[in-house]
């Protein structure tokens, strides 16, 4: 992993302006969609909750929202040292709860 994170840095500058501003927004809305799947509807059902009442009090939760941000931080670190986090993608970055504040 190492080299894959030396290479990103070394890369990223070489990268075209659009190219580098088009990446920063893919990146951060796979990054919002996918920690936003981390668990499944099913599991409040099987539980007797409201899956849409348990999905939205676990995005207010702030443990949660420092749990996920706590398993980001490397990845945050990479792509925040490298230039992937900023502007528009860092908000989507932090509304997804993967930035510690």
């Amino acid at each position: 992993m190492r080299y894959a994170r030396e290479e990103l840095i070394r890369d990223w500058p070489k990268r075209g302006a659009l190219t580098r501003a088009r990446s920063r927004l893919v990146l951060a809305i796979v990054a919002a969609v996918s920690t936003a799947h981390l668990i499944h509807p099913d599991c409040y059902t099987q539980v007797g909750l409201d899956p849409k009442e348990a999905r939205r009090a676990a995005r207010r939760n702030p443990h949660w929202r420092a749990s996920k941000a706590w398993l980001a931080r490397q990845a945050v670190e990479t792509f925040t040292a490298a230039g992937l986090i900023s502007g528009l993608s860092e908000r989507i970055w932090r509304h997804a709860g993967l930035l510690e504040t």
